[in-house]
């Protein structure tokens, strides 16, 4: 490259060739190579070296060049470019859009009705004189409706921390027979009102992994809630612990109305809801799924789902044994 020619950078050929389609002046140019400094001298070295690329007519004035059909082809192509650039960012612009609102909405209407609950409560409890029975019903409701609004804006956070990769584990050892016993206890209430058994089938001795308790505690809560919300009323939940060499896998089926072929590629997206085929379920605020799905991820596992309309839904995860998440971490490191 000669000294009279400067090196291939910014404004590309397309965009001088754009502008020169437009009829800019050689002053145009000039600030189009460099806003800062403009020089007519470039402008000039920009269109001969154009020309002598064929993109331009040799011998032109070079105040008045002229496209050649390269260089007309060329031009067309970037504003092609730049339209389905600005196609895509407008795009972009309507999703983040779409996000915006499809989080207040969600913020909005999940947290309404505990609030609604609340005051009703406390209204009750201020302007009467209830007996203790209905103080303690309207205290219960009050701390269930706390628990709920606490709840979603601890999935949020969550799903804000994931985002932003800030997402800490606290680490330990955790017997899976410990952690899937503890978490069906604490739904029990809720599908024994149904008229639900839970079958655990667990291998002895149970699995032992590394994890953070209370956040795989939360995957498995988040699914059999599910599970419970979604199967028929007196029909079985089963959730099952497998093993093999490098990680464990847990299983929870149950026998609900399932969910429609559609549906499935987006379960996991953030406040997506239409998760069944049935109409009658408060289905909330679609963050279950994907805060879960996050957690197992963090630890290094896999989530995936298997329905079918009128079949039950199926929802499984791995995670691996000490060791293995190790050794992928360095064969990443590696790579």
């Amino acid at each position: 490259m000669s000294q009279a020619e400067p090196p291939d950078e910014q404004p590309s050929d397309a965009s001088l060739l754009c502008a020169i389609a437009a009829g800019a002046t050689m002053a145009d140019l000039a600030r189009l190579i460099d806003a800062d400094s403009p020089d007519d001298a470039a402008a000039r070295r920009a269109i001969a070296s154009l020309a002598r690329r064929g993109l331009l007519h040799p011998g032109d004035d070079p105040a008045a060049p002229r496209l050649t059909e390269r260089g007309r082809a060329a031009a067309l192509a970037q504003i092609g470019a730049w339209a389905a650039s600005a196609e895509g960012l407008e795009e972009e612009r309507r999703q983040v859009e779409r996000l915006r609102t499809d989080l207040l909405a969600t913020i909005s209407h999940e947290l309404r009705t505990p609030l609604t609950l609340i005051r009703t409560s406390i209204g009750l409890l201020l302007d009467t004189e209830p007996d203790a029975e209905m103080q303690q019903r309207l205290l219960r409701n009050i701390k269930q409706s706390t628990d709920r609004m606490h709840l979603l804006v601890t999935d949020l956070l969550d799903l804000a921390r994931m985002r932003a990769d800030r997402f800490d584990l606290q680490v330990r050892s955790v017997d899976l027979g410990e952690l899937v016993a503890g978490a069906v206890s604490l739904m029990r209430p809720l599908s024994d009102e149904n008229g639900q058994a839970i079958e655990i089938a667990v291998p002895g001795p149970p699995p032992v992994i590394p994890g953070d308790y209370r956040r795989l505690e939360r995957v498995l809560l988040n699914l059999l809630g599910n599970a419970i919300k979604f199967a028929r009323a007196g029909s079985p939940i089963a959730i099952t612990v497998s093993e093999d060499a490098r990680e464990v896998m847990v299983t929870i089926r149950d026998s609900g109305p399932g969910i429609p072929a559609e549906a499935l590629p987006h379960l996991f997206d953030q406040f997506f809801t239409a998760r069944t085929s049935s109409t009658s379920h408060n289905i909330g605020a679609g963050l279950g799924l994907p805060i879960a799905k996050g957690i197992v991820e963090a630890h290094g596992g896999r989530i995936w789902i298997k329905s079918s309309v009128e079949a039950g839904t199926t929802v499984s995860f791995t995670l691996p044994r000490a060791g293995v998440q190790e050794e992928r971490d360095e064969g990443a490191g590696d790579r």
